[in-house]
């Protein structure tokens, strides 16, 4: 049997497991775990084979508003529904966007008011050396907890956006 062209091959991987993803359950657990063997069987690379996720999430999220008793009131509500879905993905990563900058911007000007104190002579230039040295090694030891926060944070954010569908 001739082999395809690799295009070819991952235009037809895309329809098939576009197609599977119809299945439930079958879509994830058939597809992902056998990642390595299917890019043998189809002859792609690494980068079509993550086509895969794209064509489960896109099938997956056409087919989530017309699932539901209801259909007729579910299409009125699509463009409503639409609008919200997008201001709450949009807000989730603005808002811990603007947090971590909140907090960065803070220490920086905390560093600027303790850096005022060299403008009371040479007792404050020595006070706000020892206050600069401290907070400096405060601030190394924030850092590190403040991108875990934010790394859990939005490992949150991204689990509430799983268990929602």
């Amino acid at each position: 049997m001739p082999r395809s062209s690799p295009g070819r091959a991952g235009a037809l991987l895309t329809l098939v497991l576009a197609g599977m993803s119809m299945l439930g359950p079958f879509s994830i657990d058939t597809p992902f775990p056998a990642f390595a063997q299917m890019r043998g069987d189809f002859g792609v690379g690494a980068e079509q084979m993550q086509l895969v996720v794209s064509a489960y999430m896109l099938a997956f999220a056409v087919m989530t508003p017309f699932h539901g008793p209801n259909i007729v009131a579910k299409i009125i509500l699509l463009p409503f529904n639409f609008v919200f879905q997008f201001i709450e993905l949009a807000s989730k990563p603005l808002s811990l966007a603007l947090r971590l900058f909140g907090n960065m911007y803070a220490g920086e000007i905390i560093f600027v008011l303790i850096s005022l104190f060299a403008a009371a002579g040479f007792g404050g230039v020595f006070f706000g050396g020892l206050l600069y040295a401290g907070w400096a090694i405060f601030h190394i030891l924030v850092v590190p907890l403040q991108a875990f926060i934010f790394m859990m944070l939005a490992a949150v954010y991204i689990a509430m956006a799983h268990e929602a569908h």
